[in-house]
């Protein structure tokens, strides 16, 4: 009797850390414009889209050159899962975005993707979604 009691308190607690670990899952980017790692013609915007409402607490675009492009970024108070900068003409070549969150959770997160501009890469209008769910990141 005692046994069965033990492994049904430890089955119990088993599922709640599990059931923990779940609500607090870190936020992550579902989709962007232009996607990760593809070759783009000259994209006209930056688009991020999370699973979740997130503060964007920075964020920036440089090119191969490791010169930034400027997007009219500015931090936002507000939680949103959604968001979108114009471009300015980008030459060909590499760029990298970089953004720093707070999550739902609370935790900061610094993530990035990368795209490259050619001519003769295809147009994005739309979100692209990222297989992942983000790019390289940290706490």
């Amino acid at each position: 009797m005692k046994l069965t009691r033990m492994a049904f308190l430890m089955f119990s607690l088993c599922l709640m850390l599990i059931g923990h670990s779940s609500v607090h899952a870190h936020s992550v980017l579902l989709a962007s414009t232009p996607g990760s790692e593809q070759p783009v013609a000259a994209p006209e915007r930056l688009a991020l889209q999370f699973n979740e409402g997130v503060r964007m607490l920075r964020l920036s675009v440089t090119d191969a050159n490791n010169e930034e492009v400027t997007v009219g970024f500015s931090p936002n108070a507000t939680a949103q899962s959604e968001f979108e900068w114009e471009l300015p003409t980008l030459e060909p070549g590499d760029y990298a975005v970089e953004w720093t969150i707070i999550g739902s959770d609370g935790h900061t997160l610094t993530a990035g993707l990368t795209f490259t501009v050619d001519p003769a890469g295809e147009a994005q209008d739309g979100l692209v979604p990222h297989e992942n769910g983000h790019g390289g990141h940290s706490h």
